[in-house]
């Protein structure tokens, strides 16, 4: 099985060196992240929306930045339709993401992420202000694009490594962007998970 997943990650890194040299300009605002960290990005993507590793890397290399690459698949996801559909809108007929959310007959609800805190300034703080309103006027709102694509990965982040809406905010408050963060949590995750893994096995021992 591990020989497998080897394998996989293996094949998958080597569909990503185009994508990843032509990512590198998107990645250099918002502090720096390294080739793995892009790849590790895109891995996880395709693990939260159930696509293929390689597809993640397609839709990359069809000219969709790295911050917007979870709002093509969530949106596919939502609406059960192929991202290339989502692509030909955004790409071909330059439609903003509200209108392709209309398209679709989708509704704005969609992109609300709760949170136990209030949010105030920064990037959040106008969203979630739309989301005060009483909740049978969220259908009304009309979030940009820069909001739509702030929201989309605040819930795959926070969702995919079961990390506090609020923190990931702060992270992207502070100047971070979302690969950055990504690779932030990722590394941070992982080295709780070896110190919980060493405890673990001191108590096998007694």
């Amino acid at each position: 099985m591990e020989t497998k997943n080897l394998l996989r990650r293996l094949m998958f890194c080597a569909l990503c060196v185009v994508s990843v040299a032509s990512a590198q300009a998107t990645v250099s605002v918002g502090m720096t992240v390294t080739n793995e960290g892009l790849q590790n990005f895109y891995f996880s993507i395709g693990q939260f929306y159930r696509v293929p590793e390689k597809e993640v890397v397609v839709v990359r290399q069809q000219g969709i930045p790295d911050d917007e690459l979870a709002v093509v698949f969530f949106l596919a996801s939502r609406a059960n339709v192929p991202p290339g559909q989502i692509i030909k809108w955004r790409k071909h007929n330059r439609w903003t993401w509200m209108k392709i959310v209309s398209k679709l007959r989708l509704s704005p609800e969609i992109f609300y992420v709760p949170i136990d805190v209030p949010v105030r300034g920064g990037y959040y703080g106008k969203i979630y202000g739309y989301y005060q309103q009483p909740k049978n006027k969220w259908k009304k709102i009309k979030l940009t694009d820069a909001e739509i694509v702030h929201c989309v990965n605040l819930h795959f982040i926070s969702s995919y490594y079961g990390y506090k809406p609020i923190e990931v905010i702060k992270m992207r408050d502070a100047g971070k962007n979302f690969v950055v963060i990504h690779n932030d949590i990722k590394v941070k995750k992982e080295k709780e998970y070896k110190i919980k893994y060493k405890k673990s096995g001191k108590h096998k021992k007694h």
